[in-house]
């Protein structure tokens, strides 16, 4: 209907459950690219609550950054940013995300070390890489295997990192939904 009447989706709200429109003439390069549903999902957070006492820097009414969310997923050492699937769960309960393309973002808790499990769903790891970039360590290009271990070390921060994930390529699964790493971020 958004493109019926010549709007585009410009975003979703943090719990999930909105999604906000702008007509295309305003919205022009003012909001994330691509502006596909895909990349500005956000799942259902039913876990979500009021943190009292913290710097407005992490007050999710306030950031830009999501430096918050790591405070509502105590669990995880990092959280997706962008270029991820929505979460999904396995028979025996683990949850992952797979990346949605080559290129993704997370945030990675104040860790001097941190080690993201992964897998690829269709088991095919032949020739496949993944580059790690983030403005305080140096890039990292490790071989993918089937299943193995993101591992990333940092110099002592009281902030969280941002990380850029590149898998060298991608697959595409029977109904076309393009899909690269399935990465656990709960790991704790």
């Amino acid at each position: 209907m958004g493109r019926r009447l010549d709007y585009q989706l410009v975003g979703t709200n943090l719990n999930g459950v909105n999604a906000f429109f702008v007509r295309k003439d305003l919205a022009k390069d003012l909001f994330i690219e691509p502006a596909t549903a895909e990349n500005l999902y956000n799942p259902a957070r039913y876990y979500l609550r009021y943190v009292n006492g913290h710097p407005a820097r992490y007050c999710l009414a306030v950031q830009n950054e999501n430096f918050g969310m790591l405070d509502y997923k105590p669990n995880c050492d990092a959280i997706p940013l962008e270029g991820f699937h929505a979460e999904e769960t396995l028979s025996d309960g683990l949850k992952f995300q797979l990346m949605s393309g080559k290129h993704a973002k997370i945030l990675v808790r104040n860790m001097e070390k941190v080690a993201l499990p992964y897998f690829l769903p269709n088991g095919a790891a032949q020739n496949l890489s993944l580059t790690i970039t983030s403005e305080v360590m140096d890039a990292a290009t490790i071989p993918v295997q089937t299943n193995g271990l993101i591992e990333m070390t940092f110099p002592p921060s009281e902030e969280p990192w941002e990380v850029e994930l590149e898998l060298s390529r991608t697959f595409t699964d029977a109904q076309g939904k393009i899909f690269g790493l399935a990465i656990i971020f709960e790991v704790r």
